[in-house]
């Protein structure tokens, strides 16, 4: 059976670890924890742990937030790095759509300019993907599903209602994430 590791068990990644476990032996790791198979590893205040196991494949689920300085960002990508340090399985990033910039038509990656994407996201990702050539970036935005549901954050007394947004629901994630593992 693969074995597979979660980074980040939040909204996402425990979601990811419940559907993930029925085919898969699965560990997480989570600021503290006390949980089984979940080791406590906070990357913003790292204290130089190195990856011990052997994993099949890793998913990396910590959030870039943009309520994250491009230098708390930078220090926790880097501590990720350090902690994968010679890792050769297959290596998924979640990544986020805000790399792209907001201008209102449809966006692929072929349509868009490298100098055009945003930092920090894409300097982390570019980090990542010199280290690691086996990395795939799924570039996520607006997700939904359980407890998240569109009218808990839409303000209706926003001027921009018609404004459009990315949304994918965990569940479509999840199944993508299930077919790169079957295909390595």
């Amino acid at each position: 059976m693969k074995k597979g590791l979660i980074i980040g068990k939040g909204w996402l990644g425990s979601r990811l670890e419940f559907y993930l476990e029925k085919n898969y032996t699965i560990s997480t790791t989570k600021r503290n924890s006390n949980a089984d198979n979940c080791y406590s590893i906070d990357f913003n205040n790292y204290n130089s742990q190195k990856l011990t196991k052997n994993y099949d494949f890793i998913i990396v689920t910590i959030p870039f937030g943009r309520r994250n300085s491009i230098e708390e960002l930078n220090l926790r990508f880097n501590h990720l790095i350090e902690f994968l340090e010679g890792y050769k399985g297959q290596l998924i990033l979640l990544s986020s759509t805000a790399i792209y910039p907001e201008i209102n038509e449809e966006i692929t990656e072929e349509s868009i300019s490298i100098k055009n994407l945003i930092n920090p996201y894409y300097f982390i990702e570019n980090q990542l993907k010199v280290k690691y050539n086996q990395l795939v970036i799924l570039r996520l935005g607006g997700l939904m599903g359980d407890d998240r549901y569109l009218s808990k954050y839409l303000n209706l007394d926003n001027q921009n209602l018609n404004q459009m947004v990315n949304h994918i629901h965990y569940l479509d994630v999840i199944n993508l994430i299930q077919k790169i593992i079957i295909s390595t």
